[in-house]
């Protein structure tokens, strides 16, 4: 007996039916090109009747040929549908548009479409209807619902041909959601705008933090190094074993780094002054070509040091005088030049000096100042005049310094009216700065001997001469005591500027030298009070500000003159002499 063969079947598969959701897109999506096919036949003629399955059944729509200009509207909609007159009456509309309305159908139909819009939209309504009987026209209007509630919403219209006359058919899409989702988008886009500038703030924080860091760093080691070597110094002087060499020695790293520690103070409270937009500078009469020639003169030792050229030449065109604020361009010059020699280790620095003179027009000078120094790489340019931002830390580290001279050098500049900036740099092959002040031009002037010969005239026998001291602070007593008893002067000394008072008014005095920061009465007020009780003798205020306000407040409250610490000595003898004994 044959066995019988099994023959299976064929696996048939079976599709797995779609998701609920994508199904409902594809009814949704077929009903509504059913419904457009619909429209368009209808607009079209090309149909005579119309089955409608609504919530009450089944209705048929018949249509008849001189039926053609009016439109069947169709309740399934989504979308508000409307025919429109001449005069935009609402001739037939939907359920979905009387309930856009927040009206019944019988309160919609018959009614201007106007009645229903915003009134800030009824003038463009009333264009795109022009529009639309002339053909198509599209745009958003907002449905007025009550006095307060709008709906944003797109009209989109074309012209049809009614019995009495051009009419309109009329789409309205419900822009709600749309405009949810826009400006959802809008909040998204402007989170994310806000989230990136919080975060380039905050990177701009902490790179401002990490500057500022690197920078009180830098500027901790350049006060320390000149303190710590006039302490240590100081300690050396006071061994009585030290021979008269070294004894001199230390004086000189005494006085050079006292001098170094006194710029880098000045350059902070500078800085600090020129940010506060406390710095209003001078324009007295001086003279550019003496000027930068001091400053050469003064720079030279350093660059002598160095074995580097050191050159100025004057162009022509440079006026004799001019007014300016001599002490701040001093200031400028000083820094950009020295700078200049710090950063150059073979050749030399050349300064030229120029002036823009045109008629009718403000002056300039401009000093070009050229190093065949390091250079500058492009990526630091930007830094160059950044507070607590140093070109290269690297090359600080190896020059030394504190970074602020060419930032103060710019700020004074602009302050005057000029600038300094960079020309041209190229690394390894030097540098070169322009310095530019505005000017005044004088009428030339006779030349006048320098100050020391005019005092070295009036000095003579010092012995008659008799000074009150005014100052807190024993080691200026001392120092001061020094500087003039060995010039022959008397001095006598108040603590305060009570004491300074009652001695100045008590005593025969030719000059008092007030200090102004003192306690139990400070200088302004004590030479206020001088003045008031009748003294007339010249009061010359002493002071560790060399700020132009600082000058004009002591003038102010009475002192005939102002002199800066530290002291310079032999400006000190001078001017004791001008105002203790007069003009020759």
């Amino acid at each position: 007996m044959k066995k019988k063969k099994r023959v299976s079947k064929p696996r048939v598969k079976r599709k797995r039916p779609p998701p609920k959701h994508v199904e409902e897109l594809r009814q949704l999506r077929a009903q509504l090109s059913e419904a457009q096919e619909t429209l368009r036949a209808i607009q079209s003629g090309d149909v005579d009747a119309l089955v409608v399955n609504g919530k009450e059944g089944e209705r048929i729509f018949t249509l008849k040929s001189d039926d053609q200009p009016y439109r069947v509207l169709v309740e399934t909609m989504n979308e508000g549908a409307a025919t429109l007159d001449g005069h935009a009456t609402i001739f037939y509309a939907n359920t979905c548009l009387a309930k856009f309305i927040g009206r019944s159908l019988e309160h919609t139909i018959g009614k201007e479409l106007a009645d229903f819009i915003h009134a800030d939209d009824r003038a463009d309504f009333r264009k795109l209807f022009a529009q639309a009987k002339l053909g198509r026209s599209k745009g958003e209007i907002r449905i007025l619902r009550d006095q307060s509630d709008t709906l944003p919403t797109l009209f989109s219209m074309s012209s049809v041909n009614l019995e009495t006359g051009k009419g309109v058919s009329l789409v309205v899409t419900d822009l709600t959601e749309q405009k949810r989702l826009a400006k959802s988008a809008e909040e998204l886009e402007l989170l994310k705008e806000l989230t990136e500038q919080t975060e380039a703030a905050k990177s701009a924080a902490v790179e401002a933090s990490h500057l500022k860091s690197a920078f009180l760093a830098n500027m901790s080691h350049e006060i320390r190094t000149p303190l710590g070597a006039m302490i240590g110094f100081a300690e050396l002087l006071s061994d009585p074993n030290i021979t008269e060499g070294e004894r001199e020695s230390s004086i000189d790293v005494l006085k050079r780094n006292g001098h170094q520690l006194a710029a880098i103070i000045n350059d902070i409270l500078d800085l600090s002054k020129v940010e506060s937009g406390h710095v209003t500078p001078e324009k007295i009469p001086t003279k550019p070509v003496e000027l930068a020639t001091e400053v050469i003169s003064l720079l030279s030792v350093m660059a002598n040091e160095k074995r580097l050229m050191l050159d100025l030449t004057v162009d022509d065109n440079v006026p004799q005088s001019v007014n300016t604020d001599p002490i701040r361009l001093k200031q400028i010059l000083t820094n950009i030049v020295g700078n200049a020699i710090k950063f150059t280790r073979v050749g030399g620095v050349s300064v030229k000096l120029s002036a823009v003179v045109a008629p009718g027009a403000p002056a300039a000078l401009r000093f070009d100042v050229t190093d065949t120094g390091v250079g500058i790489p492009e990526a630091d340019v930007k830094k160059l005049f950044q507070v607590f931002s140093q070109a290269d830390d690297s090359i600080t580290r190896k020059f030394g310094g504190t970074g602020l001279g060419l930032v103060l050098s710019k700020k004074l500049a602009i302050a005057m009216g000029g600038d300094v900036e960079l020309m041209q740099t190229k690394k390894n092959a030097g540098s070169t700065f322009r310095i530019s002040v505005a000017a005044t031009v004088n009428a030339p002037v006779k030349a006048q001997a320098p100050a020391g010969e005019v005092a070295k005239e009036k000095t003579g026998s010092l012995s008659d001469i008799k000074v009150l001291l005014v100052e807190d602070s024993p080691d200026n007593q001392q120092l001061i005591w020094r500087v003039l008893s060995r010039e022959g002067v008397r001095l006598d000394v108040a603590d305060n500027g009570l004491e300074g008072v009652e001695k100045a008014l008590a005593g025969d005095y030719d000059v008092v030298l007030m200090d102004i920061q003192m306690p139990v009465l400070d200088g302004y007020t004590a030479t206020q009070q001088l003045r008031a009780k009748g003294f007339s003798k010249p009061i010359v205020a002493l002071t560790a500000h060399a700020m132009s306000e600082i000058k004009n407040k002591c003038l102010e409250a009475g002192c005939t003159d102002h002199l800066t610490k530290p002291i310079n000595f032999k400006q000190l003898v001078e001017t004791v002499i001008k105002y203790a004994k007069g003009p020759s």
